[in-house]
C-alpha cells in the first residue's frame, strides 16, 4: 500500500524533529488557481514569500477559525504535492486600506509593492 505523498513528506520532518506533533498539520496551497499556487509556493521555498492574506469574510462565510500563532501548515503545489511546513508566526486583522508596504514586501508576489 501506498502512503499519500503529504503523509510521507509529514512522517519525514517528524522523523527528523523529536518536538513535532504527531498530528498531521492541514495540507492546502494558495490562491484558487493552478497558476497563482504554483508561484507562491515557489516564492515559499526561495524564502521570498514569507506573509499571507485572507479575507476576514472567507474564515467567516466557511465557519472556520482565524489561524493562530504558532499554527503548522503544509503547503502544497496545485497538484497536492507536498512542499513545505510554514508556521503562523503572527496573526494581524486590519482593513484591507491599512496593508502597510512592509507588509506587502513580506507577501512577496508580484513586484512586491503596496500598488501590486
Amino acid at each position: 500500500m501506498h502512503q499519500h505523498p503529504v503523509a510521507r513528506f509529514w512522517d519525514r520532518y517528524r522523523a527528523t524533529n523529536a518536538c513535532a506533533p504527531s498530528d498531521q498539520p492541514v495540507a492546502e496551497h494558495f490562491c484558487d488557481n493552478e497558476t497563482d499556487a504554483d508561484v507562491c509556493v515557489k516564492l515559499v521555498l526561495a524564502g521570498i514569500k514569507r506573509a499571507t492574506a485572507s479575507a476576514l469574510a472567507s474564515y467567516q462565510e466557511d465557519c472556520e477559525p482565524v489561524p493562530a500563532s504558532g499554527k503548522l501548515t503544509i503547503i502544497t503545489n496545485w497538484a497536492g504535492e507536498a512542499k513545505a511546513l510554514i508556521r503562523t508566526h503572527t496573526v494581524t486583522i486590519c482593513r484591507f486600506g491599512d496593508v502597510s508596504p512592509d507588509f506587502a514586501a513580506l507577501e512577496g508576489e508580484g513586484d512586491g509593492t503596496l500598488a501590486w
